[in-house]
């Protein structure tokens, strides 16, 4: 478990009673989203589109912090996706807002990293938005270094262990937004990577080499495999795997306009509970999804011609 001091430094301890994460009676689902940025649009879908979620959000720069917080935003990303406004506590669609989110969104402020316990690391704050890092910019970056900034680190399982098991039996989608770093957090989940329905993180191409000491895309597609996930998506940049336990029961049912795309998943035969994925883009066809992802990392040069 966390110390105390953790748990105060990046803003767990306040949302805690007899240890777990306090929610309210109506929720059964949680979601979690790794990197949120300045307008956190995954975690508005999410909340937007089903009142029985809440969303464990996590951010490491205090510079999006005080604009998801603030009364100013982009209302041009407002336009395109709900995005999240803890000054009011609510999630805004086309400048107007949708939801209240009080109660339903934990804010954490740390960097999730694969680490035996928590421990500060330098961070690095890019003038590109969405574009900071734990892992060092090489060469390659098209962005450069705003600032060199210190944040708490801690691994996804740590921070787990503070849900109700009792009350929530999976995770419904993990995002993970880290700028190279995907890797890492994917196997800081540990043993609750099982406990995990669908999965979202960036794979793109194009930010290939843009980090030192970044992991090779395949070894991840080969660790997610080896725990028996699939991928079934892949739009040249995120790609969404979901765990090979539940694909049996994966059903598609339509599309919600400004939402994203909803795939309904029948998870507990006794209570007939359904936990969604929800799509920002047009999905592949679940056989040729990962066969995209590796042409795609094979034409940047990425991988060799055969991938076991």
């Amino acid at each position: 478990m966390l110390s105390k001091n953790v748990l105060k430094r990046i803003g767990l301890k306040k949302y805690l009673k007899n240890n777990v994460i306090e929610t309210l009676d109506t929720t059964t689902k949680i979601c979690i989203d790794v990197g949120l940025s300045e307008t956190a649009p995954y975690s508005g879908m999410w909340l937007s589109n089903d009142s029985d979620r809440c969303v464990l959000g996590i951010e490491a720069l205090q510079w999006n912090w005080e604009r998801l917080g603030g009364p100013e935003y982009d209302k041009s990303a407002s336009l395109r996706w709900p995005i999240v406004r803890l000054d009011t506590n609510s999630i805004i669609f086309e400048d107007t807002k949708l939801v209240d989110i009080s109660n339903r969104f934990f804010g954490l402020s740390c960097a999730i990293d694969d680490i035996p316990r928590p421990k500060k690391r330098e961070f690095y704050h890019m003038h590109a938005e969405g574009a900071s890092s734990l892992l060092k910019p090489s060469e390659k970056h098209t962005s450069s270094i705003k600032k060199v900034e210190t944040v708490q680190c801690v691994s996804l399982q740590d921070i787990l262990e503070y849900i109700d098991w009792n009350k929530f039996k999976f995770i419904e989608h993990i995002k993970i937004d880290c700028e190279g770093h995907d890797a890492a957090v994917i196997r800081s989940l540990g043993k609750y990577l099982k406990k995990t329905i669908f999965l979202t993180f960036e794979m793109s191409a194009a930010n290939q080499g843009h980090w030192e000491q970044q992991v090779d895309p395949t070894e991840t597609m080969h660790f997610l495999r080896n725990n028996d996930f699939h991928c079934f998506r892949y739009d040249g940049s995120n790609s969404l795997w979901v765990n090979g336990a539940c694909r049996p029961a994966l059903k598609w049912i339509g599309w919600i306009e400004g939402k994203g795309r909803q795939t309904a998943l029948v998870v507990d035969p006794q209570t007939s509970l359904v936990y969604y994925c929800d799509m920002i883009r047009e999905r592949t066809s679940e056989e040729s999804a990962e066969e995209l992802m590796i042409r795609a990392l094979q034409r940047r040069g990425r991988i060799g011609p055969e991938v076991k």
